[in-house]
């Protein structure tokens, strides 16, 4: 956001990551706000991520390396590697036990059930 607020181009930043099938964490969700977090994680504590979209997106909002899976089915081989899975908790049952699972409801998903713990991940300070 920072460059096209600078250049005046529209920009999908989170697209430049590096993601890899060795990601230190999978990230489950829609493509922007997870590729957004993913490259959020990535600048800030150079942690890779690889998102997983489980919900119908464009291919060019996914970056080289993540993956569009429809199902458990398709989900779960994905997760084989991760030590660290973000995702709403509805998920951790198919989750591997020896990744760290970070809950990250999401109210499409779960519903109400964990509004409550739902995270604001806007940022607040907007000084560009």
């Amino acid at each position: 956001m920072r460059r096209a607020a600078k250049t005046g181009e529209s920009e999908t930043v989170y697209l430049d990551r590096h993601v890899s099938d060795n990601a230190d964490a999978v990230i489950i969700g829609e493509s922007v706000v997870s590729g957004s977090l993913a490259a959020a994680l990535g600048e800030s504590s150079g942690i890779t991520s690889r998102v997983v979209c489980p919900v119908d997106t464009r291919g060019d909002l996914l970056a080289a390396g993540d993956a569009a899976a429809t199902d458990e089915d398709e989900i779960i081989p994905l997760l084989g590697k991760a030590r660290m899975i973000i995702a709403d908790p509805l998920y951790r049952p198919i989750c591997p036990e020896s990744a760290r699972f970070i809950p990250l409801p999401h109210e499409a998903f779960s519903g109400r059930i964990f509004r409550k713990d739902i995270p604001n991940l806007v940022c607040t300070d907007m000084n560009i």
